[in-house]
């Protein structure tokens, strides 16, 4: 029998007023500062929620929720606590419900909805944000487009809280800012190197995350959305370590969806001001790219870029930009513009897999579904910088190219039968292959560049078609090559 409200928030007030001196001692202070946290959620699948708020006394909560805003199910907790996680079970996927929080002899807060994800077979809208954590006019911005997008869920690449992860600067420049998305929305985080600064222990106090690995650890996770197959990495240490390694091969091997996406705060590529972290890097390239992840995304820098489709450090695919088909490859993208000040185009070795670089504050919308995977990259004003799109279906297109033309300025001259032999002997970008390959014999070797010398200055024989005019050939390795002549 349940007891009326008011005997409800007598209970309340007395548990607050009290001083416990029942056992002779004063009551266990709790291990963080206590903020008034309106509800938000957590680890969303197809089936479940958690509901979470916090209070500064201790005191009952209650949910209601259901299918329409009568709501109609109702949840009470035991006992008063601080912390009020509600774990709602038995959910249809990819539907809407309506939930109301109460905080008895506190506040009740205004009824939100969310949606379940769907399960395989149904679309998944996912945003995307990082290195946020500053309060500015670009993030609150920032925040009022994701909300109106309303995103199933959020991904955060990290640096939530800056300058480091003190509760109130949690409370500050993260809880006060999405209060509207993150009741909504459920946001899946990952640690930045600035919420690890001091201590990580309030973020994973703040919270509640699948911990499916062997350490139980909430900061390393996966979770599935639809036809993806989502992979949060720690990289607190500027790596990402062995036993973290090892779970995300088993991870990934054991995953059966269509899509696979990683999500971690440092970049394994980049040419912003710290440029791509190269035991990150080492660390988890060539795992995600052998095991057929088709997004990495990071933060830490804080602009917008990035790659072609990459494997084993070269361009996979890259003509086919921004609309790739099978490309054989995993696209980078760093996404760290999410309202802390802007970095500028720095450069880097790698430089050469790079699509698209933008120092702007954006954030990054992601379309799922089962045949195809959008990204959408939009400024602070709401305007496009950048899209692309990957398909795992369909027809590959050609690649369209001049043989002969190596660096790719629809003119054979010199410089190409140059840009050759420095991708040769130089370590210079490899380029387009196929267009270096000037006898059609499917390897580009030294003596391309020799035929391509004496063509133009002994009147040698011309490179082999498509020549003098731009042209497709089949069976040609089009793998590494970044564009296509009209």
């Amino acid at each position: 029998m349940k007891l009326p409200w008011i005997i409800v928030g007598l209970l309340n007030w007395i548990l607050v007023l009290a001083p416990c001196v029942s056992s002779g001692h004063a009551q266990e202070q709790p291990p963080f500062p206590l903020y008034n946290l309106r509800p938000y959620l957590q680890s969303l699948t197809s089936t479940s929620v958690l509901v979470v708020s916090q209070s500064k006394n201790r005191l009952l909560a209650n949910l209601r929720y259901g299918s329409t805003e009568k709501l109609g199910k109702e949840l009470m907790e035991e006992e008063p606590a601080h912390d009020h996680v509600f774990k709602i079970e038995g959910l249809e996927p990819g539907t809407r419900y309506f939930y109301e929080v109460s905080h008895v002899t506190g506040e009740t807060y205004p009824v939100r909805s969310f949606r379940t994800l769907p399960e395989a077979g149904g679309e998944v809208t996912v945003a995307v944000i990082g290195d946020s954590g500053t309060g500015s006019a670009e993030q609150v911005a920032l925040a009022a487009l994701m909300t109106k997008a309303s995103p199933d869920i959020l991904l955060h690449v990290g640096d939530m809280a800056y300058p480091y992860g003190a509760p109130s600067y949690y409370y500050q420049y993260f809880f006060k800012i999405y209060p509207e998305l993150l009741a909504s929305t459920c946001i899946y985080p990952t640690l930045g190197n600035h919420d690890c600064q001091k201590s990580p222990e309030y973020w994973l106090s703040a919270f509640h995350l699948p911990a499916n690995n062997p350490a139980g650890s909430e900061s390393y996770y996966s979770f599935d959305a639809g036809d993806a197959h989502f992979v949060c990495l720690n990289s607190c240490g500027d790596d990402v370590p062995a036993e973290q390694v090892e779970w995300l091969k088993k991870d990934l091997s054991a995953s059966d969806r269509s899509w696979k996406v990683v999500f971690l705060h440092h970049a394994p590529y980049s040419n912003g001001r710290h440029g791509g972290v190269d035991r990150v890097r080492k660390a988890i390239s060539s795992v995600v790219e052998s095991h057929g992840v088709d997004l990495v995304l990071a933060g830490h820098e804080h602009v917008y870029e990035r790659t072609y489709p990459v494997l084993n450090g070269q361009v996979r695919s890259g003509y086919q930009d921004p609309d790739f088909v099978s490309p054989g490859g995993t696209v980078y993208v760093v996404t760290g513009g999410g309202g802390a000040p802007l970095y500028n185009f720095v450069g880097s070795p790698e430089a050469y897999l790079n699509s698209f670089f933008k120092s702007v504050h954006h954030f990054c919308r992601l379309s799922i579904t089962p045949e195809r995977l959008e990204c959408r990259a939009i400024s602070a004003q709401g305007t496009l910088i950048d899209t692309f799109t990957i398909r795992k279906q369909g027809d590959v297109p050609p690649l369209r190219f001049l043989r002969g033309d190596f660096n790719g300025d629809t003119v054979v001259n010199l410089t190409d039968a140059v840009t050759i032999l420095k991708a040769l002997f130089a370590g210079a970008d490899p380029s387009c292959q196929a267009a270096g390959d000037v006898d059609a014999s499917t390897s580009m070797t030294i003596t391309d560049a020799v035929l391509l010398l004496t063509f133009l200055f002994q009147s040698g024989p011309a490179p082999v078609a498509p020549f003098p005019e731009c042209g497709s050939s089949a069976g040609v390795d089009a793998t590494s090559c970044k564009q296509s002549c009209n």
